[in-house]
């Protein structure tokens, strides 16, 4: 019966079991939508929340991170990153139906208004990984085989590991813009298009990348150098996709630099600050760390590196984009480890290479023989999908069970930070005159108190600005 139906109904049942992959994605992320933000998550929420006159621009409408306010007057610093991917966030504001102005609900205040912000990221996140399910889907109803139920487990296995749930919902660039745009770019490259399509959706491709962060541009940039030489060496015609590709680098290119020169500029210096920062760091003990994040990222690009390695020519040949795609994921991941740079202790910056792998894999995996007749490497390959979705699940339940932060500075506990926003919010409005030095967040539930991002660095240029603050400064 569910043959024959697939049979008769090919795009419906691609679109349930389409729908079906997105529903389980969304339960996994549930319990976790409604977590305080934390760090520097209520700042990157305020490009989507802060609208009109609070909204964190510049007089020239160049979007600004939220560090502070005082007596009403937003605190606010350059993001000194390429331009393009906080400009998509200012667009989802401007269709995004909650405003940080609106009142909070009357109960589970601070829950509702996380789930208001958090949201709007988690869906960046599904439209970076739409296309790679949508393909899956179409497949398993065209051509129905082990095979793709085993990728299937594999895509899910990929898509809840720790780092995929805990960036998909995290209020930042990586996991949601970084994956929007490259995931959506990785779609362009690996879909199958018509000779008259090509070069557009090549193009297309190119700019998506190259208008987010620099770091995404120059890992496709070298995935593109390499991927070249190998078509002059193997004489391969692929200068439709190869040309339209680096024309949309640097068309993005252009756009984001156009946008704010200063912040794209302001980049590299950031870059050579943060490297100079971690410069005693130790990378082996940082990655291994990290080991619960970034081993499944490995495990899937090693998979996708066996799985393509031995039919290089004919992919070259053939789909050249999936192989820009898979080395573009290998020079981030790489590029990320060597910078071996902390963050919030959150390694989010992998994301992009995560979802590039899993596009790039699913292509090479098109060329690898039927297990329709092979019924024990069926199994397990499925048995071994299933521990790797009990190790998944059982990470992330300990965030659950302990209340604990799973995003931005894992472990963090969540309970006092909740209960003091909650004190804050319940506070005797227009009698409180304190400066809250706290998480960046505060403001997102409290936009009427004055506060401060807690960063030292941030607090004492804050003080500097607004001298009158610091008898007023109020440390958790």
């Amino acid at each position: 019966m569910l043959a024959s139906f697939c049979r008769n109904r090919p795009r419906l049942a691609a679109l349930l079991l389409f729908a079906l992959f997105v529903g389980l994605l969304v339960l996994t992320r549930a319990p976790f939508l409604s977590n305080v933000l934390v760090g520097e998550e209520g700042m990157h929420a305020a490009f989507v929340l802060a609208k009109g006159s609070q909204a964190p621009v510049n007089e020239q409408g160049i979007p600004q991170l939220m560090l502070g306010s005082f007596e009403g007057e937003a605190f606010l610093g350059a993001t000194q990153h390429s331009i393009g991917p906080y400009v998509v966030l200012r667009w989802l504001s401007g269709v995004w139906p909650v405003a940080v102005g609106d009142p909070l609900p009357l109960s589970d205040a601070l829950e509702a208004r996380s789930v208001q912000a958090r949201l709007p990221f988690f869906l960046l996140y599904l439209l970076g990984v739409a296309g790679l399910l949508w393909c899956w889907a179409t497949v398993c109803v065209q051509s129905p085989s082990w095979r793709w139920w085993v990728f299937g487990g594999l895509l899910f296995y990929g898509l809840t590991t720790p780092l995929a749930i805990g960036g998909s919902i995290q209020p930042q660039i990586d996991a949601s813009v970084g994956v929007a745009l490259v995931g959506l770019a990785a779609w362009l490259l690996t879909a199958v298009w018509g000779p008259g399509l090509q070069v557009w959706t090549a193009i297309a491709a190119g700019a998506l990348v190259g208008f987010g962060k620099q770091e995404w541009t120059l890992a496709f940039a070298a995935a593109w150098v390499v991927v070249l030489l190998l078509s002059k060496l193997w004489r391969c015609a692929n200068a439709g996709t190869l040309g339209g590709f680096a024309l949309g680098l640097g068309v993005g290119t252009a756009l984001t630099y156009g946008l704010s020169p200063t912040d794209y500029l302001a980049s590299f210096n950031l870059m050579d600050h943060f490297l100079s920062k971690s410069s005693d760091v130790n990378r082996f003990e940082l990655l291994m760390q990290w080991r619960s994040y970034l081993a499944p990222v490995l495990l899937l690009l090693l998979l996708m590196t066996v799985a393509g390695v031995g039919r290089l020519p004919q992919l070259v040949r053939q789909s050249p984009g999936a192989v820009i795609v898979a080395g573009g994921a290998w020079a981030i991941a790489v590029g990320f480890a060597a910078a071996g740079w902390r963050g919030d202790g959150f390694p989010r910056y992998y994301s992009p290479a995560l979802v590039a792998s899993l596009y790039a894999l699913q292509v090479f995996v098109l060329g690898l023989p039927d297990l329709g007749r092979r019924r024990t490497a069926a199994l397990v390959g499925l048995a071994v999908v299933v521990f790797g979705l009990s190790t998944n699940f059982g990470l992330i339940g300990e965030g659950l069970s302990r209340k604990e932060s799973i995003t931005s500075i894992p472990g963090l506990r969540l309970k006092p930070v909740t209960r003091r926003f909650e004190r804050i919010i319940q506070g005797a409005e227009g009698d409180d005159q304190s400066v809250y030095v706290d998480h960046s967040g505060l403001w997102i539930y409290a936009p009427d108190r004055d506060f401060v991002h807690e960063d030292p660095s941030v607090a004492a240029t804050y003080e500097s600005v607004y001298p009158a603050s610091s008898a007023r400064l109020v440390r958790p």
